[in-house]
């Protein structure tokens, strides 16, 4: 794994969707597809769910995945998709965020681009930090933009205590 990062952090804006609605439909997805088998005695985030939330049918879901994929071809132009996951991570109020340093990246798919993103669902002042050998840094959340990054890049949500409820949609997609 290289220190160089060709794409940087990207954020793209994208028109208002009804997130009121999609927080209802993830939180149903997140309640009925929790991450893995193993679950709870798993090392995934006490509220994370299936590697699917994209896929799920549903009109505001599919203007989501939409813009996710436009900008995708804005930054790649056309590419064929090796592998695409995408979860719900939830954070209930009154509680700390899973702030744990992780990244993305995947060995076996080295020769491919691997794009990591996120799309804030609720409001929040505390966003993404970032961590690598020469820097360190976060972005401001802001809702209705999709993040992405290179999935090397390390990172975890901001430590803090939220008040509020906090969800977001992740993603990660090798494509070639």
């Amino acid at each position: 794994m290289n220190e160089i990062f060709e794409l940087g952090i990207r954020f793209f804006p994208f028109l208002k969707l009804n997130n009121k609605h999609l927080i209802k439909v993830f939180k149903k997805y997140l309640d009925e597809n929790k991450c893995c088998l193993k679950y709870p005695k798993c090392h995934h985030p006490k509220e994370q769910s299936a590697g699917d939330a994209l896929d799920i049918n549903d009109k505001e879901v599919n203007k989501l995945k939409n813009y996710y994929f436009k900008f995708l071809n804005i930054l790649f132009g056309n590419f064929n998709i090796v592998k695409h996951s995408s979860w719900i991570l939830y954070v209930e109020k009154e509680s700390n965020t899973p702030a744990v340093w992780h990244d993305h990246y995947q060995k076996e798919y080295d020769k491919n681009k691997q794009v990591s993103s996120i799309c804030y669902l609720t409001n929040t002042k505390f966003g993404t930090e970032f961590n690598t050998k020469y820097f360190k840094g976060e972005f401001i959340p802001k809702q209705h933009h999709w993040y992405l990054w290179e999935s090397s890049l390390e990172h975890r949500p901001k430590k803090f205590y939220t008040k509020e409820p906090r969800m977001i949609i992740a993603t990660y997609t090798i494509i070639k």
